[in-house]
């Protein structure tokens, strides 16, 4: 069993969990303590295909199209890979509507694939996983002015709240780290099943109060984390 010792957490995740129940709270936190021994990203594919969008000088929305028929040809060996494989269908299937509709004005920002260096951040001890899929340019200087990130919660489309959350601490990191000012409006989560565009928020220092806060919590609630043997 892999066991992540030390507090950590994707912004994802984090979001949902500032606002969860109790129950969903404890369990967001097991998960990311006792995480999946095989760690693979569910979406990569459909991840991909947005970063090869949007960072091509001339962008190919029929991207989503043709890596749609690569994965409806593959033969799954597993039920699990079926589902993996429908799940990154549908999610394609609702990139394609938003990059011809609610997505446009991104799409003629100039963007690059999110920097290496933009991984995580700690706060109050616990280590968040930020990765940006893009980054949107400034079309002067060609220095990052903000971010998208997406989000593919297919049970649990996410609150404003929520999204703000993770497009609020895309943008402060952003922002402290390469001494940038970003608009509300150039850092947003997508939160790609629910096909839905949420901005930073107008007024950031609310939204990371809140954050700090609940990272306190999950510093201090870690240690009694137990994984229960079945």
């Amino acid at each position: 069993m892999r066991i992540n010792q030390s507090p950590r957490i994707s912004i994802n995740k984090l979001g949902e969990y500032i606002y969860a129940t109790p129950a969903r709270k404890k369990r967001i936190l097991l998960d990311a303590k006792f995480p999946s021994e095989i760690i693979t990203s569910r979406y990569a594919p459909v991840q991909n295909a947005a970063i090869q969008n949007f960072a091509a000088s001339v962008k190919d929305i029929e991207i989503f199209n043709r890596v749609k028929e690569i994965l409806s040809q593959k033969q799954p060996a597993n039920d699990h890979q079926k589902e993996k494989i429908k799940s990154c269908i549908e999610a394609l299937t609702h990139l394609t509507n938003c990059a011809s509709s609610k997505l446009v004005p991104y799409t003629e920002i100039p963007a690059i694939k999110g920097y290496k260096d933009c991984k995580s951040i700690t706060i109050n001890g616990v280590v968040i996983s930020l990765r940006p899929e893009i980054l949107l340019l400034d079309r002067n200087t060609n220095q990052p002015k903000g971010a998208i990130k997406l989000a593919f919660a297919k049970g649990h489309f996410l609150s404003i709240q929520e999204g703000q959350c993770i497009a609020g601490l895309i943008k402060s990191y952003l922002e402290k780290e390469l001494k940038i000012t970003c608009s509300y409006k150039d850092c947003i989560t997508l939160d790609v099943f629910s096909s839905r565009i949420i901005y930073a928020p107008t007024k950031n220092e609310w939204t990371i109060n809140k954050i700090q806060s609940a990272c306190e919590d999950i510093r201090l609630i870690w240690p009694s984390l137990q994984q229960k043997v079945a």
